[in-house]
């Protein structure tokens, strides 16, 4: 079961492939985007942190191993260009925005810190009202604005109401808890149980 909250509502990479690569400058300022292919759209497959990705629809071509801005859930984000499918796949109708600047993927990965402290935070909470729930990992949307939290559990609807609000109160964004299992082999991606629709 996914839940969001809002009052109105460790699997990262060493080092950016695109960064070593050259494709992205040191400079903070978008960089020019390719050159645009008017004639079709491309779909893209982007992967964020713990393994979760998404396809996205780009009016430009873009390679594996780039960074790009995306389209997030009221916002923006951050992730990894991993495939370009040769068919159209199943693209949520979120588009990609443009290639992401050095200085955005070094906040990105920034971002481990204070999600490490969001996941001691909500655990100290899931213990102190006895709800049983595992949380594996907490995962900033780039723009800071939602985290999700993604937790495993045997109970068929854990009581959040009190974790949310506390965690809303602490973090001041959107709290997302994503239903998952961490996959066998490698416990740092987590595969959702469910897919929103």
């Amino acid at each position: 079961m996914d839940t969001m909250y809002s009052e109105s509502d460790s699997n990262y990479l060493d080092e950016p492939p695109a960064l070593l690569e050259g494709s992205l400058s040191g400079s903070s300022a978008p960089p020019s985007p390719p050159m645009l292919c008017v004639d079709e759209t491309f779909v893209l497959t982007v992967e964020f942190k713990y393994g979760s990705r998404a396809d996205y629809v780009s009016l430009v071509e873009y390679d594996i191993g780039e960074y790009v801005i995306v389209e997030g859930d009221r916002g923006i984000d951050l992730g990894l260009v991993v495939e370009v499918p040769s068919d159209t796949g199943n693209p949520t109708g979120a588009t990609v925005s443009r290639l992401a600047t050095y200085d955005e993927v070094l906040k990105w990965k920034a971002c481990h810190g204070p999600e490490q402290e969001a996941l001691q935070f909500i655990r100290v909470l899931v213990s102190r009202h006895n709800i049983p729930i595992e949380v594996h990992g907490a995962e900033y949307q780039f723009d800071r604005k939602k985290l999700t939290f993604h937790y495993s559990t045997e109970a068929d609807h854990p009581e959040f109401k009190a974790i949310l609000r506390g965690c809303y109160r602490a973090f001041k964004c959107r709290i997302w808890m994503n239903n998952c299992r961490p996959k066998e082999n490698d416990p740092g991606i987590f595969q959702p149980l469910f897919v929103n629709a």
